[in-house]
């Protein structure tokens, strides 16, 4: 008597096929060892007692469920070399691993994949990735993020297109770009802020020292300073930027000094060497001397209202130096100016 013996294929492992066919085989407990394994056939049953599941007991869920691991040994053990050793085929335990593992890569099939770069030199398989992941075509292609409140300097273009060569080569996506800038645009920021700080710190504390050696005279010498700076034609936005250069403090002392070694009378202190490194001609000294007396203007509706303007500090810098400028015009030779 002929018994059923269960043979397992697959077609490319993409349809698994489960078919029963007639074979030969001996009555009882010979024949098919994969029934054996499922605990049918003739003579052998399962340890424990266990029975086949009521059905029709030819069903693949049956027998499946009944023992799927036993199920997909005994598959392994008739099926061919080649399938029996494709290691994506032996790893799996039980038929439903392995049913799983194949839903997985048919639903694969046709998406988009990546290539596996094979090493740091693979640029083909980089530069697709590269192209994935956002990188522009070109170096040139990169959108830098605008500082705040300004536009980009000529400095800052000459940065962009030396790093966007460097940039491009490294992989570096738009949007990667994008959080780079503004973490260095925070940086930056919080830098300038400690540095504003600190800076503004030093001058105040070279303000005061400069208060400190200068004493009684300190605001006199401060008034006199800035009217000497205006009394050489200098503005109100070149004064600052000078403040800028040297610092308040510094600057201060800067005109201390320049404005003794440009007078040999001591202008102002009456303490000059004699020195002094410029000459004004007679011309020169004319157009300096209109601007003396124009900032000379505010002090005579000053004195005509009746206020006393006689020690005022800017308001004797700049008759010195109107005095200075006569000299010069009317005398014999130009005065140190």
């Amino acid at each position: 008597m002929s018994q059923k013996r269960f043979l397992f294929g697959a077609t490319a492992l993409t349809r698994p096929n489960i078919c029963m066919i007639e074979g030969e085989g001996g009555d009882g407990g010979e024949g098919g060892t994969a029934t054996e394994a499922l605990g049918g056939g003739g003579g052998a049953q399962p340890q424990g007692g266990a029975q086949p599941p009521q059905g029709s007991g030819q069903g693949f869920d049956a027998l499946a469920n009944y023992n799927d691991e036993a199920f997909f040994s005994a598959f392994l053990q008739n099926a061919d070399p080649e399938l029996k050793n494709d290691p994506s085929i032996n790893r799996h335990k039980t038929i439903s691993g392995a049913m799983k593992s194949l839903q997985h890569a048919t639903g694969q099939v046709g998406r988009d994949k990546l290539p596996m770069p094979k090493g740091p030199d693979d640029s083909e398989a980089l530069n697709q990735i590269y192209k994935a992941i956002g990188r522009p075509e070109k170096p040139d292609e990169y959108v830098f993020p605008k500082p705040k409140g300004r536009d980009f300097t000529d400095a800052d273009k000459a940065f962009h297109a030396a790093i966007a060569p460097v940039l491009h080569a490294a992989g570096t996506s738009q949007a990667g770009l994008e959080q780079i800038g503004q973490a260095f645009t925070e940086y930056m920021e919080k830098q300038a802020g400690a540095a504003g700080e600190a800076s503004e710190t030093k001058l105040k504390q070279e303000w005061a020292t400069l208060e400190t050696e200068w004493g009684d005279a300190f605001d006199q010498k401060v008034q006199g300073n800035r009217a000497y700076v205006k009394s050489l034609g200098f503005t109100e936005a070149e004064l600052a930027e000078g403040e800028k250069f040297f610092g308040t403090a510094g600057l201060m002392k800067f005109l201390d000094k320049a404005k003794s070694a440009t007078t040999p009378t001591g202008f102002m202190s009456g303490e000059g060497d004699g020195g002094g490194d410029f000459a004004l001609t007679p011309a020169q000294a004319q157009s300096a001397l209109a601007k003396v007396r124009k900032e000379l203007a505010p002090f005579a509706e000053r004195s005509a209202k009746g206020e006393s303007i006689g020690k005022d500090p800017e308001y004797k810098t700049l008759k010195a130096r109107e005095a200075q400028l006569m000299n010069m015009i009317h005398g014999t030779k130009p005065i140190q100016g």
